[in-house]
């Protein structure tokens, strides 16, 4: 398991990126409560998006002004949409580029397949 530790507004965030059964996970907790959390199957993605996920909380940081005097809960709420936001934009990146491959896939296996019923319909 891989951890960074960010401090936000007086209090303690920590990263985190383990391995959970066959996939990857990857998430944020602060005061022992969870307030972002990721899955991968693919390490390669979890990887990517675990770089990506750090240079994302460093930029908050810079991005928004912050006090101690806001609850932990509130910073920890904003930051997770600020997060979830940017990881459905990555995963939606993602679907593209594998929508584009399968689709491209399957239109050369279908004339594969065309080809092959009129030769054996010849």
């Amino acid at each position: 398991m891989t951890n960074k530790t960010y401090e936000f507004a007086g209090y303690t965030f920590k990263t985190y990126f383990k391995k959970a059964g066959q996939g990857y996970e990857i998430g944020l907790t602060s005061g022992g409560k969870t307030y972002f959390f990721s899955n991968f199957t693919s390490s390669k993605e979890a990887n990517k998006w675990w770089s990506q996920f750090n240079k994302l909380i460093t930029g908050f940081y810079k991005k928004f002004k912050y006090t101690d005097e806001n609850p932990r809960q509130f910073y920890g709420e904003f930051m997770a949409t600020y997060l979830y936001k940017a990881y459905y934009t990555f995963l939606t990146d993602l679907f593209r580029g594998y929508d584009r491959f399968y689709n491209k896939e399957f239109g050369q296996k279908y004339q594969k397949y065309e080809r092959m019923m009129k030769d054996m319909a010849a």
